[in-house]
């Protein structure tokens, strides 16, 4: 599988930088049970959000937050996430540039994320953002799903950054990656309502586990089927990692 994983490229001083840094963005979460959707700012409601909510037992959505559209954006808006796609880029050959599918988040429903972009040619939408996956708890396992629906487009890449300072094996929240079959329906999504289960996902078995250790960086092909295990019960903050939907320079 085209999947590459860089440990202790991320100077510690750049880490602590964009740890905190996060924490002062606002997120953003569905509740399952009514679709609402609640705006938490760790800074102020900590990162045990959405935990001390009674609503959150029913289950929610991926907490998130969109960050920027392209690499203008996020240079002249959010530096220290700035400086660590430099950063990663540069661990990574400095092959890739922030122009890949973007993520499906809100745009008109909060007017304050509208993912613009000022690149000729490139759609609005939000290609760096957060993810939080928070415990088992609240938050059930993610349906199998590939970020890059263009099963013949080679060029467009997920790069995660894992932005906790501190997680262990035992804490689990890892992402799971699942061979591809030819033959199948190459949907992008996994829908996970009763009959969608029923009707099976025509893929192949998971072939790479990869653990949220601190620090990590994890580069992979867009089309790839994957999917990101819940925390384990215990654990009482979110697994969060920083996403870069990229695109190689020069595809050979």
């Amino acid at each position: 599988m085209d999947i590459q994983i860089i440990d202790d490229a991320v100077p510690s001083e750049l880490r602590q930088q964009v740890w905190d840094y996060i924490a002062t963005l606002p997120w953003y979460i569905k509740y399952k049970q009514d679709q609402g959707l609640a705006k938490f700012v760790p800074a102020v409601d900590s990162y045990e959000f959405p935990y001390l909510d009674a609503r959150a037992v029913q289950g929610t959505s991926m907490a998130r937050t969109g960050i920027a559209a392209d690499e203008y954006y996020l240079k002249a808006k959010h530096k220290p996430i700035f400086d660590l796609w430099s950063c990663i880029n540069a661990a990574l050959g400095n092959k890739y540039e922030i122009r890949g599918n973007p993520e499906g988040l809100p745009q008109s429903a909060l007017p304050e994320w509208r993912g613009v972009t000022a690149v000729p040619g490139l759609t609005t939408g939000w290609r760096v953002y957060t993810n939080a996956q928070y415990n088992e708890t609240i938050k059930r396992s993610h349906g199998i799903h590939r970020d890059t629906p263009n099963t013949t487009d080679s060029t467009a890449r997920t790069i995660l950054y894992v932005a906790n300072l501190e997680w262990y094996p035992s804490w689990f929240a890892e992402c799971v990656y699942y061979s591809d079959i030819p033959s199948g329906d190459q949907q992008q999504f996994q829908n996970v309502d009763a009959d969608a289960q029923r009707r099976n996902f025509d893929l192949g078995w998971s072939e790479q586990i990869v653990s949220p250790k601190p620090g990590r960086i994890i580069n992979y092909d867009g089309r790839t089927l994957h999917t990101t295990k819940p925390a384990a019960s215990w654990v009482k903050i979110p697994r969060i990692t920083v996403a870069f939907r990229a695109r190689l320079i020069n595809p050979q």
